[in-house]
C-alpha cells in the first residue's frame, strides 16, 4: 500500500530541489520581459501566481534549512569547546600512574598501542575519553588476549603537551632512568 503521508513530506527532499526550483521560479518572474519573449515564456504570464508562491515556498524552506545548519554548526563547536575544556582539566588533574600510560605513546612514537583494557589505570583513561578504542572492523573492535589497540581520543591529541607529562625536551639522563622506571607493568618489556 502507498503511503501518502510520507510521499507529501517535503522535510524528506533534499535541500537542493528547493534551491533549484527557487532559482528557476525567480528567473521566470524576475527576468526582463524581451527576454521573457524570447523564451517564450510570455505565454505562461498567467501562472506568474503559482509560479510566486512557489518561489516564496522554497526561499523560505531554504531559509529555515540555513537557519537549522548554521545552528548545529555553532552548537557543535560550542561543544567542541567544551570538551576541549574539560580535556584540558582532566589532564591537569591526572595521577603518575595515568602519566605513565600516556607517556607510551610518546616513548614508542606511535599513535596507536596495544593495552591491557583490564587495566585499571587504562580503563579509566578510557572512561574520562582520553583514550579510545580504535574501530578496526566497522564499528568493533578487535582485542588479543586482555590488549587492544587504543589511541589518544581526537581532542585530546589537540590539548596534550609534554609538560602534561612531565617530560621536557631536554631530559637529563637520570630523568630518562628515572621514566623508565615508572613505565606500566604491561610495557616495561619494551626499551626505547
Amino acid at each position: 500500500m502507498i503511503d501518502f503521508k510520507s510521499f507529501f513530506d517535503f522535510t524528506k527532499l533534499p535541500t537542493k530541489i528547493f534551491v533549484v526550483t527557487a532559482l528557476g521560479s525567480a528567473v521566470f518572474l524576475f527576468m526582463p520581459d524581451n527576454f521573457t519573449k524570447a523564451l517564450n515564456f510570455d505565454k505562461f504570464e498567467d501562472y506568474s501566481g503559482y509560479v510566486g508562491i512557489v518561489f516564496v515556498f522554497s526561499s523560505i524552506f531554504i531559509l529555515v534549512n540555513f537557519i537549522i545548519w548554521l545552528y548545529q554548526k555553532i552548537e557543535y563547536a560550542i561543544m567542541v569547546k567544551k570538551v576541549k575544556e574539560e580535556l584540558k582539566k582532566e589532564l591537569v588533574n591526572i595521577d603518575h600512574r595515568e602519566k605513565a600510560v600516556l607517556r607510551e605513546f610518546y616513548i614508542q612514537g606511535q599513535n596507536s598501542i596495544k593495552m591491557p583494557y583490564d587495566d585499571t589505570t587504562v580503563s579509566g583513561l578510557i572512561d574520562k575519553g582520553i583514550l579510545k578504542y580504535n574501530m578496526q572492523l566497522g564499528n568493533s573492535f578487535v582485542v588479543n588476549g586482555n590488549k587492544a589497540s587504543l589511541s589518544l581520543s581526537k581532542y585530546i591529541q589537540e590539548v596534550i603537551t609534554p609538560e602534561h607529562l612531565d617530560l621536557s625536551m631536554n631530559m637529563t639522563e637520570d630523568e630518562k632512568v628515572q621514566i623508565q622506571q615508572l613505565r606500566p607493568e604491561w610495557s616495561k618489556n619494551r626499551w626505547y
